[in-house]
């Protein structure tokens, strides 16, 4: 296990990972198998990364949403005890109920939260789903996540699988604020490689940054994340089939 100090007994930073998926009915088939072969390559490389950095510990945590949504772990996970477990399909896309969830794991811990008491860095929030939401209330609950201060200071992407109109690419610049972090996808391939390269390039950018919690310097969160999303974006030149 990583040593959790560094020098002096000074805690290393927590650094969250989340991914949230729509694993309802139409992301069967390919769709949630290349979600599933994805998660296993980042966690293959995941341990490398966190021998890497000095001075944080990541952490990973997954969400699915269908009808419901359900943590795969009911706390965040180092990286040596994240096991990933295929997800099956089934149901609708109830983006309502996952943004309750994130909304209440991104609470501080002394709150019944997920993230740290005092410190760390920004989270990396990864949405990956096929479509609109079944839950038409979706937006009143975005706005309730938006309040949260690490939702605020995470770098957040969203994937839409094979998405082509304009009112379901909305939903995911909403919950970006970016539309240069939502990533049209078009094959289970592009889809696989994607996931693999933000959440790879993602933790080795922001492991090295300066601590900050949901409140934290804005100027410096901001730079970070930027650093991360130019990363990024050079990375993905290479991938076929995505459309910014």
């Amino acid at each position: 296990m990583k040593d959790r100090t560094l020098g002096d007994g000074i805690a290393r930073q927590e650094l969250n990972l989340l991914f949230v998926i729509d694993n309802s009915g139409s992301m069967e088939g390919e769709k949630i198998g290349a979600v599933n072969n994805a998660i296993r390559d980042v966690m293959t490389i995941m341990p490398e990364i966190q021998e890497d950095t000095s001075d944080a510990i990541i952490k990973i945590s997954a969400l699915k949403f269908s009808d419901k949504a359900e943590w795969i772990y009911t706390e965040p996970k180092d990286i040596g005890d994240f096991k990933w477990k295929d997800l099956s399909t089934e149901g609708g896309t109830n983006l309502s109920e996952a943004y309750d969830a994130l909304s209440g794991w991104l609470c501080k811990k002394e709150k019944g939260g997920q993230m740290p008491d005092l410190g760390g860095i920004a989270p990396i929030i990864i949405l990956m789903t096929d479509g609109m939401p079944t839950s038409f209330d979706w937006e009143k609950h975005l706005d309730e996540l938006k309040k949260k201060g690490w939702y605020r200071v995470a770098l957040r992407y969203a994937l839409a699988i094979g998405i082509d109109t304009d009112e379901a690419m909305d939903v995911l610049r909403k919950f970006t604020g970016n539309p240069e972090t939502v990533l049209k996808v078009y094959t289970a391939e592009a889809l696989r490689k994607v996931i693999k390269v933000i959440a790879v390039t993602a933790s080795k950018v922001k492991s090295n940054s300066a601590s900050t919690n949901g409140d934290g310097v804005a100027g410096a969160v901001a730079d970070n994340n930027h650093m991360a999303q130019e990363q990024i974006a050079e990375k993905l030149e290479e991938v076929k089939d995505i459309e910014w």
